[in-house]
This record gives C-alpha cells, sequence and structure tokens, in this order.
C-alpha cells in the first residue's frame, strides 16, 4: 500500500497571495488562471502531499470540510498541461473554499507526464488516485459512495476516461488500491477536449494540423506518426467520445470562450480549447443517451467565478449536498 508522506496544515489566508501567482512552467495555464483568479483562503484543513502510489509524482492534496460526524463526498480534480506539465500547487483555491463550504472534500492530484510515460499511464494515476482515497476514506472521514471527478484541457480528458470507462476494480489483484472502484457520480470539465484521435480531429475538426502534445502523449517520434497502425488502439481508446454511453455520470462541459464557427484547417492553439469540442461532446453524447450540459463564457456573466459557482451547484446536486 502506498505510504502518506503528508502533512497536515490549517489554511491561512496569506497563502493566497503566492497562491495565485501560475507556475512559469505550467501550460495551458490560461486555463488554470481563472480557476485561481478568486483566492479566498481555500478550505479549512489541508492535507498535502498525500502519496497514491510509488512514483514521485503521484501524489495529491486533500482540502477537508469543517463538517465532523458526517463523512464528505468528495471531488478529485485534474490539471491541466498537455499531458506534458502543470502541476497541483496553486489547484483552483476559490473551488476548493466552495466546496468545502458544502461539506464536500476536494482533492487535487498530480500524475505522470509524457514523455516519460505514455498513455494510458496519466489516466490509469487519475483512477488510481480515486481508488486510494476510497481506500483511506475512514481515516479522512470521507463518503466513498460518492465521489465526482473534474479537470480543467488534459485534466478534463483524465476526469472523462475516468467517468466513462467501466469501473477499473479489480477484485483478485494484490494491491489493495486497485480492488478499490473508480465509479462517480458526476464529472466537470473546462476547456475539455472531444478526441485524441487523429482519424476523428480530422472527421469531426475538420483539421490534420495535430498538437505536439498527442505525438509525446502515445509516444510517436513526431505527429507525422500518428495514425500508425500501432498508435490506432490507444488513439481510440483515449478518446472521450470513442468511450461515451448511456448511463454514465452526468457531465457539465464548460468552456471560456463564445461558441463560433471552427475554420477549416485550424491550428491546435486554435481549436484546442475551443467550443467546437464541446459541440462534438454534446451531440455524440446525445446520439449515445449520454447526459450532457454544454456551458461556454456567455452562460456565465462573471466568468470562470461564475462557472464554479455552477459547477459547485451542479458537484453539489449529484453529491447529495
Amino acid at each position: 500500500m502506498a505510504r502518506h508522506r503528508a502533512n497536515r496544515r490549517r489554511s491561512d489566508p496569506s497563502d493566497s497571495a503566492t497562491a495565485c501567482l501560475p507556475r512559469r512552467n505550467h501550460r495551458l495555464i490560461v486555463a488554470l488562471a481563472g480557476l485561481v483568479a478568486a483566492c479566498p483562503a481555500a478550505s479549512a484543513s489541508e492535507v498535502a502531499n498525500l502519496a497514491y502510489g510509488p512514483d514521485r509524482q503521484q501524489v495529491l492534496d486533500l482540502h477537508l470540510p469543517d463538517q465532523a460526524g458526517r463523512p464528505a463526498p468528495v471531488v478529485v480534480f485534474f490539471h491541466g498541461g498537455a499531458f506534458v506539465g502543470g502541476d497541483k500547487h496553486p489547484c483552483a483555491p476559490h473551488l476548493a473554499a466552495l466546496l468545502t463550504a458544502r461539506g464536500i472534500a476536494f482533492a487535487c492530484a498530480n500524475y505522470r507526464l509524457a514523455p516519460r510515460v505514455h498513455y494510458p499511464a496519466p489516466m490509469r494515476d487519475g483512477a488510481r488516485a480515486v481508488q486510494w482515497l476510497r481506500a483511506h476514506a475512514t481515516d479522512y472521514g470521507l463518503d466513498p459512495q460518492h465521489f465526482a471527478v473534474m479537470g480543467m484541457s488534459a485534466g478534463a480528458g483524465i476526469a472523462l476516461w475516468i467517468a466513462f470507462r467501466p469501473d477499473l476494480a479489480d477484485a483478485g489483484s494484490p494491491d489493495p488500491i486497485l480492488r478499490q472502484s473508480t465509479g462517480v457520480s458526476a464529472v466537470v470539465t473546462g476547456n475539455a477536449q472531444a478526441t485524441y484521435d487523429p482519424a476523428e480531429i480530422e472527421a469531426r475538426l475538420h483539421t490534420r494540423r495535430f498538437p505536439k502534445f498527442l505525438a509525446q502523449f502515445f509516444g510517436a517520434i513526431s505527429v507525422q506518426g500518428l495514425g500508425e497502425a500501432r498508435y490506432r488502439q490507444a488513439e481510440q481508446d483515449a478518446s472521450p467520445i470513442a468511450n461515451m454511453h448511456a448511463g454514465e455520470p452526468p457531465l457539465l462541459a464548460y468552456y471560456a470562450a463564445a461558441a463560433a464557427p471552427l475554420a477549416s484547417d485550424s491550428a491546435p492553439q486554435v481549436y484546442i480549447h475551443h467550443p467546437e469540442q464541446g459541440r462534438v461532446l454534446e451531440t455524440v453524447g446525445h446520439e449515445r443517451g449520454a447526459e450532457v450540459t454544454l456551458r461556454d463564457v456567455t452562460d456565465y456573466p462573471q466568468g470562470w467565478q461564475g462557472f464554479l459557482e455552477a459547477a459547485t451547484d451542479f458537484l453539489a446536486g449529484s453529491l447529495e449536498r
């Protein structure tokens, strides 16, 4: 079983002064910056750097509500960074405050990054973080029956993979963590990609200009190698729309731009967070009987803060809080 390697501390309002400063090496920091724009004290109590696996990147921070006597449901959050960068800190202190005020625990998990690892390692890490928290629910006063997942950009892809794939619990595993369920009650995403499959990107987003991170994610030497037979199964398995089906947890998907047509042959920096990704998620989800709520910046005049408040309500309802 993974060692804890953690420290517990009370949240300090002075932390917000530095917590709001993005790290220079964060990729796709625009998305993350929206989440940390409003920085109240994060939560009542934080247990930092809990090791959910043996790798140095398999760690999470757990923000606990000040609510005694009743096990807390849990939202597990995954940062963005194109699967090659990013970090759990700073991890949405405003969101942590909103959720813990509703009696919901909030966990922020790191995961292994490309090119050191390839798919499915980041997704498996996300699933293991959920399983680890369930295995230690009694230790931290958590409700193992009520979990949700959330993520930004690449982290949204991890959240969607956990939510849409069959439960990964392995009753026969020698690892007690892997015997735990990965099932969740809801999923929330910000600026999610609908697919990582080059064939689907071409068919649905009308471009063959693929981002470099996809090659690193799948272990290809360059983007020209994407779509080769040796990568096809992984490209399909990783993609959110390939895993959507009826009976999934409800999805709230948000995009920080207004819906608009996406030009053909768009560059990755144009389409990677474009609301057209959300339209694809919504269309495929509805075709398959999944419950998808699509929102963009026009739905929340307060921008990210408005989205986070709506996400809190959505999660609280799904988690019975």
